[in-house]
């Protein structure tokens, strides 16, 4: 391919008069055709291939917006096509700033030579004759051109301005590294001013940190059919049964046994979908859950809340949940009348703050209230408690609301019961270890109404160990983030209270816990510090 003359300061081509170069230019000028002939990549075999969009990257780039939530199945190609739009955006437009934020470095340094480095290289010669780069370390992650235009691939981008930015596996980062997702939000997208373009892109990792607001916010939008604003991020939510590939051939589908649970599945999810699943389509999700178990959600969701429906790896209590999920233990549990609610609290000065509130009935422990806030007073928080109108047993909290403040010289636990007629118990200071013991002993014996404790149920799933990246493996120390608050209250409930469970489980397929049994007072108080 012969391209005559140079690019001129409005990025057209100077060339003679001729109809065949006029074409040429005029194809220039069409970013789809520049996309589906002028780059080439990698593809998962190893081998060199025009790039040329597929189906799910050429329904992203015709529902664009200023700011792009994309919440996928995996291997969509999302990240190749991704930053060859960088890459062309910086090589077709002068003096743009383009910033690509990995969640780890060997992804960076991946990105930056496979997805970067590769395309340009491979380009026609003319094309690189008219937009040479000036700094290129091809080592490192930054190449400048000779139109002014620069792309940047890291951790971390901070910039006067911005025009186009992406952030890689962003669920990963809100899961591994809060303090660097906090970082993206508050210092690198800013960067990015009216006129510029923002991928946000990753699989899921629990419903909890700023990948999940984001989306969740974003759905709620598209649900309601809300127009947005240039400072809203769009959806785009791509399933794996919105990709040809996800399919059996008719021989391996006749191998694949399909049991009556999993074909019940398929059956409710053709209506959620509006769409009709193929054998081949269904024997593939069956073939391929036996190998993903768990993380089927995570990695090839069918839909986008169960995206997030996920456990995430290095979860304190991922083998709690996902056995309630499995029991049902999760699910319709609303407040019982008859059967006095106890509160148990995570009280914090200017940070998170969470309120379980949860009844015992018949030796199981009904989860009916979850609250959680930040910067608000103690007034704040008994009004919403009074505003639910349940009967209310006890208050427990951790025992620093004991400790007096400053400004008053009075404790909370003081204020509390003189200003709101509220009495606190304290729950007993034991290790984090210890508490831990506490929660995966009483789990068994506890139900939980998810429309209301919803918020809470991703707090426990997201309770987590740090994860050492050097070692690459999670320690045994909490992180804390936002859902540490949740996971704290729901931890003193177990120390306090876990105790007075009997032993038996719910009938099997029942959706009400069992009649009460009463316990007596000395059961009641046995073992607990007041």
């Amino acid at each position: 391919m012969t391209i005559p003359g140079n690019f001129t300061q409005d990025n057209s081509f100077m060339v003679p008069e001729s109809p065949d170069i006029v074409t040429v230019c005029d194809q220039l000028d069409d970013i789809m055709w520049r996309l589906n002939n002028l780059y080439f990549c990698v593809n998962e075999k190893g081998k060199k291939v025009r790039f040329i969009p597929n189906d799910a990257q050429s329904a992203l780039i015709l529902a664009l917006w200023w700011r792009n939530d994309i919440v996928k199945a995996r291997q969509l190609g999302f990240s190749t096509f991704i930053a060859i739009l960088g890459l062309d955006f910086a090589l077709f437009n002068d003096d743009k700033t383009v910033g690509f934020i990995a969640h780890k470095g060997d992804a960076a340094i991946n990105i930056y030579q496979k997805k970067i480095l590769f395309p340009y290289d491979n380009l026609p010669e003319d094309i690189k004759e008219a937009r040479k780069t000036v700094i290129r370390q091809d080592s490192g992650g930054h190449v400048s051109f000779d139109n002014g235009s620069s792309i940047n691939v890291g951790l971390s981008f901070r910039s006067d301005t911005c025009q186009y930015l992406w952030v890689s596996e962003f669920g990963k980062i809100c899961a591994r590294y809060p303090a660097r997702a906090e970082e993206i939000i508050t210092g690198s997208i800013p960067t990015v001013h009216k006129g510029g373009r923002i991928f946000i892109e990753s699989t899921t990792e629990g419903a909890y940190g700023y990948f999940y607001e984001i989306s969740a916010l974003a759905h709620e939008k598209q649900l309601r059919g809300d127009k947005l604003t240039y400072l809203d991020f769009k959806l785009h939510f791509f399933a794996w049964w919105e990709d040809s590939r996800y399919e059996l051939d008719e021989e391996d589908t006749k191998i694949v046994i399909i049991t009556e649970k999993e074909k019940e599945y398929f059956d409710n999810l053709e209506p959620k979908i509006k769409h009709k699943l193929t054998a081949g389509r269904r024997a593939w999700y069956v073939a391929t859950k036996a190998t993903q178990r768990e993380k089927m959600f995570q990695e090839y969701p069918s839909t986008f809340e169960e995206a997030f429906q996920t456990i995430i790896k290095g979860a304190y209590y991922k083998k709690q949940l996902d056995k309630a999920y499995a029991d049902g233990r999760i699910g319709d549990y609303p407040h019982l009348e008859g059967y006095p609610v106890y509160t148990f609290w995570d009280l914090g000065i200017g940070d998170e703050q969470a309120i379980w509130g949860v009844q015992l009935v018949g030796g199981v422990f009904r989860f009916v209230f979850y609250y959680q806030a930040s910067g608000e007073d103690l007034k704040h928080y008994i009004d919403i408690l009074k505003e639910t109108g349940y009967e209310f047993a006890e208050h427990w909290a951790p025992h620093d609301i004991a400790v007096r403040e400053w400004s008053s010289a009075q404790s909370r636990i003081e204020i509390a019961a003189e200003k709101y007629g509220i009495r606190f118990y304290t729950a007993p200071k034991l290790s984090i270890a210890d508490g831990l013991d506490a929660v995966r002993r009483v789990f068994k014996n506890c139900v939980f109404h998810e429309k209301a404790v919803k918020d809470g149920i991703n707090a426990l799933s997201n309770y987590q160990k740090q994860y050492d990246e050097k070692r690459k493996c999670y320690r045994n120390i909490p992180l804390h983030n936002a859902a540490s608050n949740g996971a704290d209250a729901f931890r003193y409930f177990a120390v306090t209270k876990g105790g007075m469970a009997e032993t038996q489980e719910l009938p099997s397929g029942s959706s009400e816990p069992p009649q009460p049994t009463i316990p007596s007072e000395d059961d009641i108080w046995a073992g607990v510090g007041v």
